[in-house]
């Protein structure tokens, strides 16, 4: 991979992406492209989805691909595989793994399953501690990562849903009727949420060394 460390390209790629964001005129729009082989997730197994190397190595594989061609993307991997199960995880949540890597499934990671029966439950809900559900083991992956990866290229925490479609996920689609029925619960959760996901964020990207007021992530 340091064959394609390119920091004045790199650097150009930030600006294009800035300008872009401020709608900037400027040469060409950016162009980010993801090369995505599915040969290199077909040995992938959700048994070990805990057990970083496999999953690694996939997204070492797509990054390279996707600097030869010249992408206008920042070098950036994602710890994909968790999908948005960390945030859930951490006020109860239980998941499905699925057994093995099918189509992008290595993208989207295991499914969290519904957790409260009735948005009343929400009175019983506190802030979970920083250590709650995957946290452990979420942090011992950010740090194999951080430390099989060069400096120059940046790791993009597990998938983070806005806290809204977290409150879905935990409560499932009949959120949508509490909307109406019971607004200030809904409130409560989304806001429980919104504190737990920054709390979370900043923690992960402190591990990460990543900078807490500037985002990159796979895609800009």
């Amino acid at each position: 991979m340091n064959d394609l460390y390119n920091p004045q390209r790199f650097e150009q790629i930030e600006d294009r992406h800035q300008n872009a964001f401020a709608w900037r005129r400027q040469d060409y729009i950016p162009l980010g492209i993801w090369v995505v082989n599915p040969e290199y997730a077909v040995d992938l197994d959700y048994g070990q989805w805990l057990e970083p190397d496999g999953f690694l190595d996939y997204q070492i594989k797509v990054l390279t691909d996707s600097l030869t061609v010249g992408s206008d993307l920042l070098p950036v991997i994602g710890i994909n595989h968790l999908g948005t199960a960390l945030l859930n995880t951490m006020f109860g949540a239980e998941l499905f793994v699925p057994k093995t890597a099918i189509a992008t499934l290595q993208d989207n990671g295991p499914t969290p399953l519904q957790l409260l029966e009735s948005i009343e439950q929400v009175d019983q809900m506190n802030p979970p501690p920083i250590d709650s559900g995957l946290m452990p083991q979420v942090e011992q992956i950010c740090r194999h990562y951080r430390e099989h990866l060069p400096g120059w290229v940046g790791i993009d925490g597990p998938i983070n849903n806005g806290p809204f479609s977290t409150a879905m996920e935990l409560r499932g689609s009949g959120i949508l009727m509490d909307l109406i029925d019971d607004p200030q619960r809904c409130l409560k959760l989304v806001n429980l949420i919104a504190a737990t996901k920054v709390e979370a964020e900043h923690h992960l990207r402190r591990l990460l060394a990543c900078p807490v007021d500037q985002f990159h992530s796979q895609f800009g």
